[in-house]
């Protein structure tokens, strides 16, 4: 703190912006853990308005999450960004469709960490998107056509 406060003492205006960066990502991510996972109405809309076509989004994600979530791990590990960018987008997609709104965010932060190429961020944003996604199934649960056995 003594640093930073010294840096903008002497004019180093960066150093201000990444605070004010730090602290919206903060808030921004506060606001979404009290965020309902998904909205029903705009999601089924995003589906052309058939309840058939959100199920099987629905599906699809169930499908895809878990399979891509560990795709991401793997593509950390090995500090491939572009990789977990495009794994990232994908996720994104899905999820955007669903009308889930926090997880979109989450997913979106990973994507923007990957293709920038600042991994050192990257198991803090991963773990946020699990946790958005996490939320998501058990929301969504009800609205899968296949259910689970």
């Amino acid at each position: 703190m003594i640093k930073l406060i010294e840096r903008l003492a002497q004019g180093d205006g960066a150093a201000g912006r990444g605070v004010k960066i730090e602290a919206d990502q903060e808030r921004k991510v506060s606001q979404q853990k009290t965020a309902v996972p998904f909205d029903l109405k705009e999601g089924i809309r995003k589906c052309f308005n058939q309840l058939e076509l959100f199920e099987q989004t629905v599906d699809s994600f169930f499908e895809e999450a878990e399979p891509i979530i560990k795709q991401i791990h793997a593509a950390a590990a090995k500090a491939d960004g572009a990789e977990v960018g495009r794994l990232a987008h994908r996720l994104r997609g899905t999820v955007t469709y669903l009308a889930a709104e926090p997880a979109a965010d989450a997913a979106g932060r990973v994507e923007e960490i990957g293709t920038s190429g600042r991994m050192g961020d990257a198991q803090t944003a991963i773990s946020e998107l699990e946790h958005e996604l996490t939320r998501l199934k058990t929301a969504l649960e009800e609205y899968r056509s296949k259910k689970k056995p």
